[in-house]
């Protein structure tokens, strides 16, 4: 049936050669409209199952919250250049846009202007601003009225005295008996990542009224504005996102777009990345981005760039391996258009398969390059043999359709099948790579039977023309591969003994392969993302990537918080709880507040501080200092380093104790007449503002929903109000497996109900393995039961297996030897090699029936010669893959150069020898 097939369709392309050509041309110019329609996505969630729970939670949130996802500027410098810089740019970044028109004119402002007009003709949804708010510090305002409403029952009882009386020196007592009842006395001292993080924000308001205390006390002159900073740094803290060495501070920006929107995503964060990098010279600070967003961005330049250089590298290796095998330049240019046709037929059929080209499927006209030129190689090979020995070139390519078109057709059913079961997967990455790449490549497969004998054809016609005639008897085979096969074939017993041993060396080698589950090296190396995100964890103790949850209700969302707050791998947790806490909690802390207040009212501020007043004083100085160093060494017994940088910050080292600037400060303590005057005055201004702060912040009306302000609101409560949104910030680096596996864990066991970047990536790795193995099985499967119906021999299906499993055991050995690691996208290299590597037996077989085994010398000379351009070919398409920018493709395309390189050493070396006990069986 195949062979009256391929008969046909050479005489078609003999005798209606412009017809055929003219139908090409027409298919061409329509599928190449379609591939020019695909685009790319490089966001996580379009690998992920479809209808996952998690691609779900992530779209809800996405819809329903305007803080579903953050873009991280992270500013370094000295404190106040940091706090004026985050004060001065919010407003500008709202208006990038207009930013963008005005002070680009190169890559951004096309991009810009790009999704403009794609706005203008509907393609996508209008957005109004590319950022809807930024956040860079606390809702003061409402802290400043509900402040102490705010503080935890248990913790408001242990620091209550604290707001009693603004007077400096009842004050430091009150302070330091505080410290000692909530965090020296307390049985639960620093045990969670909150007690943690609430002793860094307590000791930071210290370290700020330490500081305003010495300017006030050792300037030349008075200023009267110290004293109430440092009584809003002890009743407010520090309102801005800044690390506890105060060397790092960070602003989130919300988009207003989906991190899968592209469109928006290249001028947005390109754009923001410019502006804050050229705001941030004005202000002598360091600015960059990081975070999911900025991420997303440089995997899509990356994957951009990547996918044209090495499209054509791929292009450029093909033609010269052709150049040079063929010695000729005609019929490689031909088989090089053959192939772009064929890839533009493959990407527009693709058209019609997926929505957009993710991460996984991004590459496929590398791989399809790789793959498809096999064919040509095949009609080119036993084409020009025949046109050489002086047959006929309408003879001669009817004749060469019959010769290798079944074990073309058979190849590459073969090869399709192991892409096509990946569809199996429950990850929508893996079922689309397989969709894409298996139909592509049947669709490569049908153009080039077409294609390529029509342009030859076309050849043919021009050099009749101009009477070009080839030269005859002219054997262009690679006899010495058909002698080193023969060699096998006929001393089969030594050539089968000496592969096992080979065979069982490369097996030990693969017991030293190992996994790299770390996703960020896949990433393309150098990123300012990935490396300011790694700065984040050394200063804050906490990721940039965030996981977020949904509750149903404030009391689901309260749980969840609570829940979330007692796990060691959460950094902090960031909910409505936060500014609105359950009515039986506000019950419970109003007596304490009224009693606060009332307190308060009462208290009088002293107007003077005489000598006695600064002896004790310095005393509480004294006592405060001893109270932070048991603070430190409790810290540093217990690995919170966090804590213990912050306290170091105040008293220094045991080696270094004047470096503390709590401690130089008490070092320089006198008693001299104008200190006195300056101290008075500095109480006297703490005192008002600490007084008039704690009265508004002891306010003991309950806090409603109604009562928050709308950037809270936003943030937390979904547009129909009916979800509350939590976001949970891992403690340490999610791309560390093992830190990865204790968070995720964490987070589910606080809810299934979960979207982000670690849980999202954490479960790829899960399905992947399971996907990938299943896949495998499935292959061998399915490509073994193809053999079988093909040869109609059971024998000659599994003969045909044989060097695809040891080269399979030689490709991972390989990997061992060489220190190559698992990823998660080079494992899919396994599942492709068996449909890759099958190939080149199937071809030598084929040739076989048509030859007889006796003439092993003469099928390896012919089609050995085909195999090793097609596996050359193939090896250098998926090798240009290491100069990847994106580093997963690169190791995607060295393990599948070594796979493709190890099969086919070994349907050289040891298919020839199992034929050899066959054939002298038979004799």
């Amino acid at each position: 049936m195949r062979q009256k097939l391929l008969r046909k369709l050479g005489y078609l392309v003999s005798e209606k050669t412009w017809l055929m050509f003219g139908i090409i041309i027409v298919i061409t110019l329509v599928l190449g409209f379609l591939a020019s329609k695909l685009e790319m996505s490089m966001n996580m969630t379009n690998i992920l199952p479809e209808g996952d729970p998690m691609v779900k939670e992530f779209n809800y949130i996405f819809k329903e919250f305007n803080g579903a996802s953050n873009v991280f500027i992270v500013v370094e410098g000295e404190y106040d250049d940091m706090i004026n810089f985050a004060e001065d740019i919010p407003p500008k970044i709202k208006n990038l846009g207009k930013w963008i028109e005005e002070n680009d004119n190169g890559k951004i402002l096309k991009q810009h202007n790009l999704a403009k007009e794609k706005v203008k003709a509907g393609k996508i949804e209008a957005i109004n601003g590319y950022f809807s708010r930024v956040d860079f510090k606390q809702p003061v305002d409402f802290i400043e009225n509900h402040g102490l409403m705010l503080i935890k029952s248990s913790k408001l009882k242990n620091i209550q005295d604290i707001f009693t009386d603004p007077n400096l020196l009842p004050f430091l007592t009150n302070l330091n008996n505080s410290l000692e009842k909530e965090y020296i006395q307390s049985e639960d001292k620093l045990s969670t990542m909150q007690k943690q993080r609430s002793a860094v924000q307590f000791l930071d308001g210290i370290e700020s009224f330490t500081d305003y205390t010495k300017e006030a006390i050792y300037s030349d002159e008075y200023n009267n504005s110290l004293g109430k900073k440092a009584a809003r740094s002890m009743a407010i803290g520090n309102s801005y996102m800044v690390s506890p060495d105060r060397s790092m501070l960070i602003i989130m920006a919300t988009p207003n777009f989906n991190i899968m929107e592209m469109d928006y995503v290249m001028p947005a964060v390109n754009g923001l990345e410019k502006f804050v990098k050229t705001e941030a010279k004005k202000y002598d600070v360091q600015a960059g981005l990081t975070g999911g967003v900025p991420l997303a961005r440089d995997e899509m330049a990356s994957a951009s760039e990547d996918s044209m250089l090495l499209t054509i590298l791929a292009l450029v290796a093909v033609l010269i391996i052709f150049i040079v095998t063929f010695r000729m330049i005609s019929a490689p240019f031909f088989a090089l258009i053959n192939l772009i046709i064929g890839i533009i037929w493959a990407m527009g059929v693709s058209w019609f398969l997926v929505d957009s080209l993710n991460m996984m499927t991004v590459m496929m006209a590398v791989i399809l390059i790789g793959l498809g030129i096999d064919f040509s190689i095949h009609i080119i090979s036993v084409y020009t043999e025949l046109v050489n020995k002086g047959t006929a070139p309408k003879s001669a390519i009817i004749e060469t359709l019959e010769k290798v078109g079944t074990g073309i057709i058979t190849g590459g059913l073969t090869t399709s099948t192991a892409f096509l079961t990946l569809t199996i997967a429950r990850s929508a990455g893996l079922k689309e790579f397989g969709l894409v790449n298996g139909v592509g490549l049947i669709v490569i497969m049908i153009a080039t039977l077409i294609i390529l004998p029509t342009i030859l054809m076309i050849r043919e016609k021009f050099r009749s023309k101009i009477n070009l005639t080839y030269k005859k008897n002219r054997d262009i085979s690679y006899a010495t591969v058909g002698n080193i096969a023969n060699s096998f074939f006929t001393k089969w017993k030594i050539s089968l003994i000496s592969l096992l041993i080979i065979t069982l060396g490369f097996g030990y080698m693969i017991t030293k392969v190992t996994m790299d589950y770390n996703y960020l090296n896949m990433e393309p190396k150098g990123l300012e993302s990935i490396k300011l995100n790694d700065k984040i964890i050394d200063k804050f103790n906490m990721s940039a990537d965030m996981t977020m949850m949904t509750a149903k209700s404030l009391n689901e969302n309260y749980e969840l918080t609570k829940k979330a707050k007692e796990k060691s791998s959460i950094s902090f947790v960031e909910s409505i709880s936060d500014f609105l806490p359950m009515k039986e909690e506000q019950l419970k802390r109003m007596p304490k507040l009224k009693l606060i207040q009332n307190t308060m009212k009462n208290k009088s501020i002293k107007s003077t501080i005489n000598k006695d007043d600064w002896q004790k004083i310095k005393s509480e100085l004294f006592r405060l200092e001893a109270n932070i160093i048991e603070i430190q060494d409790m810290a540093f017994m217990g690995g919170q380093d966090m804590v213990d940088k912050k306290a170091t910050r105040l008293v220094g080292t045991r080696e270094e104790p004047m470096k503390g600037n709590l401690t130089s400060f008490i070092s320089r303590l006198e008693f001299k007449k104008n200190d006195f005057k300056k101290a008075s005055l500095f109480n006297l201004d703490f005192a008002k503002e600490y007084k008039s702060l704690v009265l508004h912040m002891s306010n003991s009306s309950q806090i409603q929903i109604d009562d928050l302000p709308e950037i809270i609101k936003d943030k937390y409560i979904s547009k129909n109000g009916d979800r509350y949104l939590l976001t949970v910030y891992p403690k340490g680096n999610v791309w560390d497996i093992e830190y990865l596996e204790i968070f995720t864990k964490d987070v589910f066991d606080i809810t299934r109900s979960v979207s982000g970047t670690p849980p999202m990536f954490y479960y790829l790795m899960e399905i992947i393995g399971k996907d990938g193995r299943r896949a495998s099985l499935l292959t061998i499967a399915v490509v073994f039961l193809f053999l079988w119906l093909d040869f109609k021999s059971f024998k000659k299906a599994l003969i045909a297996m044989v060097p695809l499993f040891i080269g399979i055991i030689w490709m991972v050995g390989t990997m061992g030897i060489f220190g190559i690691q698992i990823t998660l996208l080079n494992i899919m290299a396994i599942p492709l090699i068996i449909g890759i590597g099958i190939d080149d037996g199937v071809h030598i077989l084929h040739r076989y029936k048509i030859e007889g085994e006796e003439n092993t010398r003469k099928v390896y000379s012919s089609t050995g010669k085909a195999i090793i351009i097609t596996s050359l070919t193939t090896m250098l398409s998926f090798g240009s893959l290491v100069f990847a920018i994106y580093r997963g493709f690169g190791s995607m395309g060295l393990a599948l150069f070594i796979g493709v390189g190890m099969c086919l050493l070994a349907t050289i070396l040891v298919l020839p020898a199992i034929l050899g006990i066959g054939f002298r069986n038979k004799k």
